[in-house]
């Protein structure tokens, strides 16, 4: 008789407490329910230089009137306004100064009267800058030759699949410098109407990712005395 008088005083105990936090939950609520705005579709982040684009399609959501974005660990925000876009479209921002570290990208939507959506974050995003382009190299210079006034630089093989491009400087026969670009699966190019003699500078360019929005150069300039 005490353990079932003991057990159903304990009930009315638990009853007693669950009535009193759905109480206080209503009570936070004031009778409104939660409002959450529609997400975006295709949310991307495109690495640069001290910088990320960061692309998303629009919210089928006709009520969202703008779009907010957190990072540097939420201490920092952007605020986009929403132009009526179609889901089709793209919108693109660049979130710049930023550190050369991993950042989160979190995005929100938010309707005219501040409701928000549940967000959408990107995680692990790698920042690129003067760390990344320290390791850089220029293409490697093998062996050339003269015909004439036209002189032909040879290139090694290029192994490194995120080369862009590597810029040729020199000089031609009218004191004119002229600017060459080596595409990256070429292994030679022809500068005409070299100035005998004259040094050729070499720089090359790089990119961390295929889907990096900029073209890192390496530091230094390399010389070429054929």
């Amino acid at each position: 008789m005490k353990l079932n008088l003991f057990i159903g005083c304990l009930l009315l105990l638990v009853i007693a407490g669950c009535n009193k936090e759905g109480y206080n939950f209503d009570n936070y609520l004031k009778g409104k329910e939660i409002t959450y705005t529609g997400l975006v579709s295709n949310f991307r982040a495109y690495p640069g230089d001290k910088r990320v684009q960061l692309r998303w399609s629009p919210s089928a959501d006709r009520s969202v009137v703008k779009y907010v974005v957190y990072y540097n660990n939420k201490r920092d925000s952007l605020l986009l306004q929403a132009k009526g876009e179609s889901t089709k479209d793209s919108i693109k921002v660049i979130i710049p100064n930023l550190e050369e570290q991993i950042q989160d990208f979190s995005l929100f939507t938010v309707d005219a009267a501040g409701n928000k959506s549940v967000g959408q974050t990107l995680t692990a995003v790698t920042v690129y800058g003067p760390l990344y382009v320290s390791s850089l190299r220029n293409r490697r210079y093998t062996t050339s030759s003269i015909n004439a006034t036209n002189l032909t630089l040879n290139f090694a093989a290029n192994t490194d699949t995120i080369n862009v491009t590597t810029k040729l400087t020199y000089n031609n026969n009218a004191g004119n410098a002229v600017d060459l670009f080596l595409h990256r699966d070429s292994l030679k190019i022809l500068l005409p109407n070299w100035k005998m003699g004259e040094k050729v500078l070499v720089r090359s360019a790089f990119v961390p990712v295929k889907s990096a929005v900029d073209n890192f150069w390496v530091s230094y300039t390399d010389t070429i005395t054929p």
